[in-house]
Protein backbone atom coordinates (compact mmCIF):
# COMPACT_ATOMS: atom_id res chain seq x y z
CA UNK A 1 0.00 0.00 0.00
CA UNK A 2 1.28 3.50 -0.86
CA UNK A 3 1.31 5.33 2.50
CA UNK A 4 2.07 8.69 0.92
CA UNK A 5 -1.50 8.82 -0.41
CA UNK A 6 -2.84 8.92 3.21
CA UNK A 7 -1.25 12.27 4.19
CA UNK A 8 -4.12 14.47 2.92
CA UNK A 9 -6.58 12.48 5.02
CA UNK A 10 -4.37 12.72 8.14
CA UNK A 11 -3.96 16.47 7.77
CA UNK A 12 -7.69 16.94 7.24
CA UNK A 13 -8.55 14.97 10.41
CA UNK A 14 -5.92 16.83 12.43
CA UNK A 15 -7.26 20.19 11.33
CA UNK A 16 -10.82 19.17 12.17
CA UNK A 17 -9.73 18.05 15.65
CA UNK A 18 -7.92 21.31 16.32
CA UNK A 19 -10.98 23.31 15.24
CA UNK A 20 -13.24 21.36 17.58
CA UNK A 21 -10.78 21.95 20.52
CA UNK A 22 -10.65 25.67 19.86
CA UNK A 23 -14.45 25.90 19.81
CA UNK A 24 -14.88 23.90 22.99
CA UNK A 25 -12.17 25.80 24.88
CA UNK A 26 -13.59 29.08 23.67
CA UNK A 27 -17.05 28.18 24.91
CA UNK A 28 -15.68 27.10 28.30
CA UNK A 29 -13.66 30.29 28.53
CA UNK A 30 -16.67 32.39 27.62
CA UNK A 31 -18.77 30.54 30.15
CA UNK A 32 -16.15 31.13 32.85
CA UNK A 33 -15.93 34.83 32.03
CA UNK A 34 -19.70 35.15 32.34
CA UNK A 35 -19.73 33.33 35.69
CA UNK A 36 -18.82 35.90 38.35
CA UNK A 37 -18.11 33.18 40.87
CA UNK A 38 -15.47 31.58 38.66
CA UNK A 39 -13.98 34.94 37.77
CA UNK A 40 -13.81 35.90 41.46
CA UNK A 41 -12.19 32.59 42.33
CA UNK A 42 -9.47 33.10 39.73
CA UNK A 43 -8.26 36.35 41.29
CA UNK A 44 -9.53 37.00 44.80
CA UNK A 45 -6.73 39.42 45.62
CA UNK A 46 -6.88 43.20 45.53
CA UNK A 47 -4.58 43.22 42.47
CA UNK A 48 -7.45 41.98 40.30
CA UNK A 49 -9.30 45.22 39.59
CA UNK A 50 -12.51 43.65 38.34
CA UNK A 51 -12.80 41.15 41.17
CA UNK A 52 -11.82 43.73 43.76
CA UNK A 53 -14.37 46.25 42.55
CA UNK A 54 -17.07 43.59 42.54
CA UNK A 55 -16.18 42.63 46.12
CA UNK A 56 -16.22 46.29 47.23
CA UNK A 57 -19.65 46.85 45.78
CA UNK A 58 -21.32 43.67 46.94
CA UNK A 59 -19.60 42.13 49.93
CA UNK A 60 -20.45 44.70 52.59
CA UNK A 61 -24.13 45.19 51.93
CA UNK A 62 -25.69 43.29 49.04
CA UNK A 63 -25.10 39.89 50.59
CA UNK A 64 -27.84 38.20 48.62
CA UNK A 65 -26.26 38.70 45.20
CA UNK A 66 -22.76 38.16 46.53
CA UNK A 67 -23.46 34.92 48.34
CA UNK A 68 -25.80 33.41 45.77
CA UNK A 69 -23.83 34.25 42.62
CA UNK A 70 -20.29 34.28 44.01
CA UNK A 71 -19.50 32.78 47.39
CA UNK A 72 -21.83 29.77 47.37
CA UNK A 73 -20.62 28.70 43.93
CA UNK A 74 -16.90 29.25 44.50
CA UNK A 75 -16.51 26.76 47.31
CA UNK A 76 -15.54 26.92 50.99
CA UNK A 77 -11.92 27.88 50.36
CA UNK A 78 -12.91 31.03 48.52
CA UNK A 79 -15.52 31.82 51.17
CA UNK A 80 -12.83 31.73 53.83
CA UNK A 81 -10.88 34.36 51.89
CA UNK A 82 -13.94 36.59 51.84
CA UNK A 83 -14.67 36.08 55.51
CA UNK A 84 -11.30 37.57 56.45
CA UNK A 85 -12.52 40.93 55.14
CA UNK A 86 -15.76 40.90 57.13
CA UNK A 87 -16.62 41.11 60.81
CA UNK A 88 -19.01 38.17 60.60
CA UNK A 89 -18.91 34.44 60.19
CA UNK A 90 -21.41 33.59 57.44
CA UNK A 91 -22.83 30.34 56.15
CA UNK A 92 -23.66 30.64 52.42
CA UNK A 93 -26.16 27.79 52.63
CA UNK A 94 -27.72 29.37 55.71
CA UNK A 95 -28.28 32.65 53.87
CA UNK A 96 -29.90 30.79 50.97
CA UNK A 97 -32.29 28.95 53.28
CA UNK A 98 -33.13 32.16 55.17
CA UNK A 99 -33.93 33.91 51.89
CA UNK A 100 -36.36 31.15 50.98
CA UNK A 101 -38.18 31.11 54.36
CA UNK A 102 -41.31 33.32 54.17
CA UNK A 103 -41.37 33.74 57.95
CA UNK A 104 -37.89 35.28 58.01
CA UNK A 105 -37.52 39.03 57.35
CA UNK A 106 -34.55 38.56 55.06
CA UNK A 107 -34.59 42.09 53.71
CA UNK A 108 -34.34 43.70 57.15
CA UNK A 109 -31.79 41.12 58.20
CA UNK A 110 -29.55 41.99 55.27
CA UNK A 111 -29.85 45.71 56.02
CA UNK A 112 -28.91 45.22 59.67
CA UNK A 113 -26.00 42.93 58.91
CA UNK A 114 -24.74 45.38 56.32
CA UNK A 115 -24.95 48.29 58.74
CA UNK A 116 -23.28 46.29 61.52
CA UNK A 117 -20.46 45.28 59.19
CA UNK A 118 -19.66 48.95 58.69
CA UNK A 119 -19.32 49.75 62.40
CA UNK A 120 -16.05 51.25 63.56
CA UNK A 121 -14.33 50.00 66.70
CA UNK A 122 -15.41 53.14 68.51
CA UNK A 123 -19.06 52.53 67.66
CA UNK A 124 -19.18 48.96 68.92
CA UNK A 125 -20.46 48.75 72.51
CA UNK A 126 -21.72 45.19 73.10
CA UNK A 127 -23.99 44.33 76.00
CA UNK A 128 -23.15 40.95 77.43
CA UNK A 129 -25.98 38.43 77.77
CA UNK A 130 -24.02 36.65 80.49
CA UNK A 131 -25.97 36.54 83.76
CA UNK A 132 -23.54 36.58 86.69
CA UNK A 133 -23.52 37.36 90.38
CA UNK A 134 -23.80 41.04 91.32
CA UNK A 135 -22.41 41.57 94.81
CA UNK A 136 -23.72 45.10 95.29
CA UNK A 137 -20.60 46.36 97.10
CA UNK A 138 -20.98 50.06 97.91
CA UNK A 139 -18.10 50.71 100.32
CA UNK A 140 -14.86 49.13 101.42
CA UNK A 141 -15.07 46.28 103.93
CA UNK A 142 -12.33 47.87 106.08
CA UNK A 143 -11.13 51.47 106.46
CA UNK A 144 -8.87 52.61 103.64
CA UNK A 145 -5.85 54.88 103.34
CA UNK A 146 -5.71 55.91 99.67
CA UNK A 147 -2.02 56.42 99.02
CA UNK A 148 -2.40 57.94 95.57
CA UNK A 149 -4.76 60.87 94.91
CA UNK A 150 -4.41 64.21 93.17
CA UNK A 151 -6.95 66.47 94.82
CA UNK A 152 -6.82 69.77 92.96
CA UNK A 153 -10.24 71.38 92.53
CA UNK A 154 -12.25 69.49 95.17
CA UNK A 155 -12.68 71.20 98.53
CA UNK A 156 -11.93 69.38 101.75
CA UNK A 157 -15.66 69.21 102.50
CA UNK A 158 -16.41 67.64 99.11
CA UNK A 159 -13.64 65.12 99.66
CA UNK A 160 -14.83 64.17 103.14
CA UNK A 161 -18.34 63.52 101.86
CA UNK A 162 -17.09 61.09 99.20
CA UNK A 163 -14.60 59.50 101.60
CA UNK A 164 -17.24 58.80 104.24
CA UNK A 165 -19.51 57.14 101.67
CA UNK A 166 -16.70 54.75 100.74
CA UNK A 167 -15.22 54.05 104.20
CA UNK A 168 -12.00 55.87 103.29
CA UNK A 169 -10.21 57.06 106.41
CA UNK A 170 -7.47 59.18 104.82
CA UNK A 171 -6.04 60.17 101.46
CA UNK A 172 -2.54 61.22 100.46
CA UNK A 173 -2.55 64.24 98.14
CA UNK A 174 0.41 63.37 95.91
CA UNK A 175 0.87 66.76 94.23
CA UNK A 176 4.62 67.13 94.80
CA UNK A 177 3.91 70.20 96.94
CA UNK A 178 6.56 72.76 97.73
CA UNK A 179 6.77 76.22 99.30
CA UNK A 180 3.52 78.15 99.77
CA UNK A 181 1.51 75.28 98.26
CA UNK A 182 2.37 73.17 101.30
CA UNK A 183 1.02 75.89 103.57
CA UNK A 184 -2.19 76.05 101.53
CA UNK A 185 -2.79 72.29 101.72
CA UNK A 186 -2.02 72.24 105.44
CA UNK A 187 -4.44 75.04 106.19
CA UNK A 188 -7.30 73.98 103.96
CA UNK A 189 -7.13 70.18 104.29
CA UNK A 190 -4.79 68.70 106.91
CA UNK A 191 -5.52 71.06 109.81
CA UNK A 192 -9.21 71.34 108.99
CA UNK A 193 -9.76 67.60 109.21
CA UNK A 194 -6.98 65.98 111.27
CA UNK A 195 -6.27 62.40 110.31
CA UNK A 196 -8.06 62.61 106.96
CA UNK A 197 -5.45 64.19 104.67
CA UNK A 198 -1.71 63.68 104.16
CA UNK A 199 0.61 65.58 101.85
CA UNK A 200 3.16 64.43 99.31
CA UNK A 201 5.86 67.01 98.61
CA UNK A 202 9.16 67.38 96.83
CA UNK A 203 12.11 69.63 96.04
CA UNK A 204 12.14 72.02 93.08
CA UNK A 205 12.80 69.45 90.37
CA UNK A 206 12.96 72.16 87.72
CA UNK A 207 16.37 73.05 89.18
CA UNK A 208 17.70 69.50 88.92
CA UNK A 209 20.33 70.43 86.32
CA UNK A 210 21.67 73.32 88.41
CA UNK A 211 25.16 72.77 89.86
CA UNK A 212 23.98 73.39 93.43
CA UNK A 213 20.79 71.28 93.23
CA UNK A 214 21.92 68.71 95.82
CA UNK A 215 22.50 71.42 98.43
CA UNK A 216 19.31 73.38 97.77
CA UNK A 217 17.21 70.19 97.55
CA UNK A 218 18.52 69.03 100.92
CA UNK A 219 17.42 72.31 102.47
CA UNK A 220 13.97 72.01 100.85
CA UNK A 221 13.57 68.46 102.11
CA UNK A 222 14.40 69.57 105.64
CA UNK A 223 11.75 72.29 105.34
CA UNK A 224 9.16 69.80 104.08
CA UNK A 225 9.98 67.51 106.98
CA UNK A 226 9.50 70.28 109.54
CA UNK A 227 6.22 71.27 107.88
CA UNK A 228 4.79 67.79 108.45
CA UNK A 229 4.84 66.52 104.86
CA UNK A 230 4.35 62.75 104.75
CA UNK A 231 6.15 61.50 101.65
CA UNK A 232 7.80 62.59 98.41
CA UNK A 233 5.60 62.46 95.38
CA UNK A 234 4.30 61.77 93.07
CA UNK A 235 7.51 62.23 91.10
CA UNK A 236 9.71 60.27 88.71
CA UNK A 237 9.82 60.07 84.94
CA UNK A 238 6.63 59.23 83.06
CA UNK A 239 7.87 59.48 79.49
CA UNK A 240 11.55 58.62 79.52
CA UNK A 241 12.76 62.15 78.95
CA UNK A 242 13.96 63.36 82.33
CA UNK A 243 13.50 62.83 86.07
CA UNK A 244 11.11 65.19 87.79
CA UNK A 245 8.90 65.52 84.70
CA UNK A 246 10.76 68.49 83.27
CA UNK A 247 12.15 66.76 80.16
CA UNK A 248 15.61 67.63 81.39
CA UNK A 249 17.36 64.52 80.11
CA UNK A 250 18.33 63.41 83.63
CA UNK A 251 18.14 59.64 83.88
CA UNK A 252 16.57 57.91 86.90
CA UNK A 253 20.02 56.66 87.99
CA UNK A 254 21.91 59.90 87.39
CA UNK A 255 24.59 60.40 90.09
CA UNK A 256 23.07 63.81 90.87
CA UNK A 257 20.13 61.94 92.41
CA UNK A 258 22.22 59.84 94.81
CA UNK A 259 22.37 62.48 97.59
CA UNK A 260 18.59 62.96 97.23
CA UNK A 261 17.92 59.25 97.72
CA UNK A 262 20.26 59.28 100.74
CA UNK A 263 18.41 62.28 102.23
CA UNK A 264 15.07 60.53 101.79
CA UNK A 265 16.38 57.62 103.85
CA UNK A 266 17.78 59.94 106.51
CA UNK A 267 14.47 61.77 106.97
CA UNK A 268 12.36 58.61 106.58
CA UNK A 269 10.61 60.13 103.59
CA UNK A 270 9.04 57.48 101.37
CA UNK A 271 9.36 58.55 97.73
CA UNK A 272 6.37 57.71 95.56
CA UNK A 273 7.88 57.16 92.12
CA UNK A 274 6.13 56.92 88.78
CA UNK A 275 8.57 55.27 86.38
CA UNK A 276 7.76 54.75 82.71
CA UNK A 277 4.28 53.72 81.53
CA UNK A 278 2.51 50.40 80.95
CA UNK A 279 4.04 48.42 78.12
CA UNK A 280 0.86 48.82 76.11
CA UNK A 281 1.60 52.56 75.77
CA UNK A 282 4.76 51.72 73.82
CA UNK A 283 2.78 50.07 71.00
CA UNK A 284 2.21 51.49 67.58
CA UNK A 285 -1.38 52.69 67.11
CA UNK A 286 -2.70 50.09 64.69
CA UNK A 287 -5.00 47.07 64.49
CA UNK A 288 -2.78 45.04 66.84
CA UNK A 289 -2.59 47.64 69.62
CA UNK A 290 -4.03 46.69 72.98
CA UNK A 291 -5.99 49.38 74.87
CA UNK A 292 -6.49 51.17 71.55
CA UNK A 293 -9.07 53.61 72.92
CA UNK A 294 -6.54 55.11 75.35
CA UNK A 295 -3.34 55.36 73.31
CA UNK A 296 -4.10 58.69 71.54
CA UNK A 297 -5.42 60.35 74.74
CA UNK A 298 -2.24 62.02 76.07
CA UNK A 299 0.39 61.68 73.33
CA UNK A 300 3.35 62.64 75.51
CA UNK A 301 2.46 59.87 77.98
CA UNK A 302 0.35 57.30 76.16
CA UNK A 303 1.80 57.25 72.62
CA UNK A 304 5.39 56.44 73.53
CA UNK A 305 6.04 54.45 70.35
CA UNK A 306 6.49 57.80 68.65
CA UNK A 307 8.91 59.21 71.25
CA UNK A 308 12.63 59.54 70.91
CA UNK A 309 13.03 58.53 74.54
CA UNK A 310 14.27 55.78 76.83
CA UNK A 311 12.38 52.53 76.57
CA UNK A 312 10.42 50.88 79.37
CA UNK A 313 13.15 48.31 79.94
CA UNK A 314 15.86 50.97 80.04
CA UNK A 315 13.97 53.06 82.59
CA UNK A 316 13.25 50.11 84.87
CA UNK A 317 16.85 48.93 84.67
CA UNK A 318 18.11 52.39 85.65
CA UNK A 319 15.65 52.68 88.54
CA UNK A 320 16.47 49.20 89.79
CA UNK A 321 20.12 50.19 89.97
CA UNK A 322 19.12 53.01 92.35
CA UNK A 323 17.16 50.57 94.50
CA UNK A 324 20.30 48.45 94.74
CA UNK A 325 22.54 51.44 95.53
CA UNK A 326 20.19 52.74 98.26
CA UNK A 327 18.87 49.73 100.20
CA UNK A 328 17.92 51.95 103.17
CA UNK A 329 15.56 54.06 101.09
CA UNK A 330 12.05 52.62 101.09
CA UNK A 331 10.35 53.40 97.79
CA UNK A 332 6.71 52.99 96.76
CA UNK A 333 6.46 52.37 93.02
CA UNK A 334 3.30 53.92 91.63
CA UNK A 335 0.95 51.89 89.45
CA UNK A 336 2.48 48.51 90.37
CA UNK A 337 5.70 49.75 88.75
CA UNK A 338 3.74 49.84 85.49
CA UNK A 339 4.38 46.12 85.21
CA UNK A 340 0.88 44.80 85.91
CA UNK A 341 0.85 43.02 82.54
CA UNK A 342 3.78 40.85 83.64
CA UNK A 343 3.39 39.92 87.28
CA UNK A 344 6.00 37.19 86.92
CA UNK A 345 8.69 39.75 86.14
CA UNK A 346 7.39 42.08 88.82
CA UNK A 347 7.68 39.23 91.33
CA UNK A 348 11.38 38.84 90.49
CA UNK A 349 11.97 42.53 91.17
CA UNK A 350 10.04 42.35 94.45
CA UNK A 351 12.20 39.42 95.52
CA UNK A 352 15.40 41.22 94.50
CA UNK A 353 14.69 44.61 96.11
CA UNK A 354 13.16 44.28 99.60
CA UNK A 355 13.04 48.09 99.91
CA UNK A 356 10.49 48.29 97.11
CA UNK A 357 6.79 48.66 97.85
CA UNK A 358 3.98 48.94 95.31
CA UNK A 359 1.03 51.27 94.97
CA UNK A 360 -1.97 49.74 93.18
CA UNK A 361 -2.61 53.04 91.40
CA UNK A 362 -5.60 52.47 89.09
CA UNK A 363 -4.32 49.25 87.55
CA UNK A 364 -7.80 47.77 87.84
CA UNK A 365 -8.03 46.69 84.21
CA UNK A 366 -4.89 44.57 83.82
CA UNK A 367 -5.23 43.08 87.32
CA UNK A 368 -8.91 42.29 86.88
CA UNK A 369 -8.43 40.27 83.72
CA UNK A 370 -5.95 37.85 85.37
CA UNK A 371 -7.73 37.06 88.64
CA UNK A 372 -5.89 33.83 89.48
CA UNK A 373 -2.37 35.15 88.93
CA UNK A 374 -3.21 38.51 90.50
CA UNK A 375 -4.75 36.93 93.59
CA UNK A 376 -1.63 34.84 94.15
CA UNK A 377 0.55 37.92 93.67
CA UNK A 378 -1.38 40.03 96.18
CA UNK A 379 -1.31 37.24 98.73
CA UNK A 380 2.43 36.61 98.29
CA UNK A 381 3.36 40.31 98.62
CA UNK A 382 0.57 41.25 101.02
CA UNK A 383 3.00 43.13 103.30
CA UNK A 384 4.34 45.46 100.60
CA UNK A 385 1.37 46.72 98.56
CA UNK A 386 -0.61 49.84 99.43
CA UNK A 387 -3.88 50.90 97.87
CA UNK A 388 -4.06 53.93 95.58
CA UNK A 389 -6.74 55.16 93.20
CA UNK A 390 -5.01 58.07 91.37
CA UNK A 391 -6.66 61.33 90.29
CA UNK A 392 -9.46 63.18 92.02
CA UNK A 393 -11.83 61.45 94.42
CA UNK A 394 -14.75 59.65 92.77
CA UNK A 395 -17.26 57.05 93.93
CA UNK A 396 -17.13 54.91 90.80
CA UNK A 397 -13.36 54.33 91.01
CA UNK A 398 -13.42 53.29 94.63
CA UNK A 399 -16.55 51.09 94.39
CA UNK A 400 -15.10 49.36 91.34
CA UNK A 401 -11.91 48.57 93.23
CA UNK A 402 -13.72 47.32 96.34
CA UNK A 403 -15.62 44.97 94.03
CA UNK A 404 -12.36 43.87 92.41
CA UNK A 405 -10.58 43.10 95.67
CA UNK A 406 -13.42 41.76 97.81
CA UNK A 407 -15.80 39.78 95.59
CA UNK A 408 -16.00 36.77 93.30
CA UNK A 409 -18.02 38.74 90.75
CA UNK A 410 -17.29 37.83 87.16
CA UNK A 411 -17.14 39.72 83.89
CA UNK A 412 -18.03 43.23 85.02
CA UNK A 413 -17.04 46.58 83.49
CA UNK A 414 -14.31 48.86 84.75
CA UNK A 415 -16.71 51.79 84.51
CA UNK A 416 -20.29 50.76 85.25
CA UNK A 417 -21.76 54.19 84.44
CA UNK A 418 -20.03 54.27 81.09
CA UNK A 419 -21.18 50.73 80.40
CA UNK A 420 -24.81 51.49 81.30
CA UNK A 421 -24.74 54.52 79.01
CA UNK A 422 -23.70 52.35 76.05
CA UNK A 423 -20.33 54.08 75.77
CA UNK A 424 -18.00 51.34 77.01
CA UNK A 425 -15.09 50.88 74.56
CA UNK A 426 -14.90 47.38 73.13
CA UNK A 427 -11.11 47.67 73.46
CA UNK A 428 -11.49 48.01 77.24
CA UNK A 429 -11.71 44.71 79.12
CA UNK A 430 -14.27 43.30 81.45
CA UNK A 431 -12.77 42.18 84.76
CA UNK A 432 -13.15 39.57 87.52
CA UNK A 433 -13.05 39.79 91.32
CA UNK A 434 -10.01 38.53 93.26
CA UNK A 435 -11.88 37.70 96.50
CA UNK A 436 -8.84 38.43 98.66
CA UNK A 437 -8.76 37.06 102.24
CA UNK A 438 -9.63 39.55 104.99
CA UNK A 439 -6.11 39.65 106.39
CA UNK A 440 -4.80 40.62 102.93
CA UNK A 441 -7.51 43.23 102.46
CA UNK A 442 -6.68 44.87 105.79
CA UNK A 443 -3.01 45.16 104.88
CA UNK A 444 -3.77 46.47 101.40
CA UNK A 445 -6.36 48.96 102.62
CA UNK A 446 -4.65 50.46 105.66
CA UNK A 447 -2.17 48.37 107.66
CA UNK A 448 0.74 48.64 105.22
CA UNK A 449 0.21 52.39 104.90
CA UNK A 450 0.11 52.75 108.68
CA UNK A 451 3.42 50.89 108.90
CA UNK A 452 5.03 53.46 106.60
CA UNK A 453 3.38 56.34 108.47
CA UNK A 454 4.90 55.08 111.69
CA UNK A 455 8.32 54.79 110.02
CA UNK A 456 8.03 58.41 108.90
CA UNK A 457 6.99 59.47 112.43
CA UNK A 458 10.19 58.01 113.92
CA UNK A 459 12.08 61.11 112.75
CA UNK A 460 9.57 63.53 114.30
CA UNK A 461 7.45 66.43 113.02
CA UNK A 462 4.64 64.13 112.02
CA UNK A 463 1.67 64.18 114.42
CA UNK A 464 -0.58 63.15 111.53
CA UNK A 465 0.44 59.53 112.03
CA UNK A 466 -1.37 59.37 115.37
CA UNK A 467 -4.33 61.29 113.94
CA UNK A 468 -4.71 58.78 111.10
CA UNK A 469 -4.43 55.83 113.49
CA UNK A 470 -7.15 57.38 115.64
CA UNK A 471 -9.38 57.81 112.59
CA UNK A 472 -8.85 54.18 111.57
CA UNK A 473 -9.68 52.98 115.09
CA UNK A 474 -12.91 55.00 115.20
CA UNK A 475 -14.03 53.68 111.84
CA UNK A 476 -13.31 50.09 112.84
CA UNK A 477 -15.30 50.51 116.04
CA UNK A 478 -18.21 52.06 114.12
CA UNK A 479 -18.14 49.13 111.71
CA UNK A 480 -18.25 46.63 114.57
CA UNK A 481 -21.25 48.41 116.09
CA UNK A 482 -23.11 48.19 112.78
CA UNK A 483 -22.44 44.48 112.43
Amino acid sequence: MNRSNNWPLVLTLAGLFAFVCVVVVGQVSTQNEKDPANNYEQSPSAENAKGHEQAKKESHFDFRQFFMSNVHRTGWGQYEKYRERSLFSKSPRGYELADQDPRFDYEQFIKDVGAADKLTVGQYHPRSMLVTKQSGVTQAKFPVIDWHTHVVTQTAEECIEIMDRNNVAAVVIQNNANGPYVDYLMENYVEKYPGRFLIGGGPSWENLTSPDFAETAAIELEELHRAGVFDIGETGDHAGRGFGEYFNGVKPNDPRLDPIWAKWAELHFVPHLHIAQPRTFYQRIDARAEWLHDLPRLPLRTALYYHDAWSYDEMVEMTNSMLARHPDTIVVMAHLYNSSSDLGQLSKWMDTYPNMYLDFGIRTAPIGRQPYTARSFFIKYQDRIVYGSDGGLADFKWVRDWRLFETEDEYFPINQEQFDAGAYPVTQWMIYGLHLPDEVLEKLYYKNALKLLEWRAETGNFPMAEAVKKQIKEMLQASMRKS
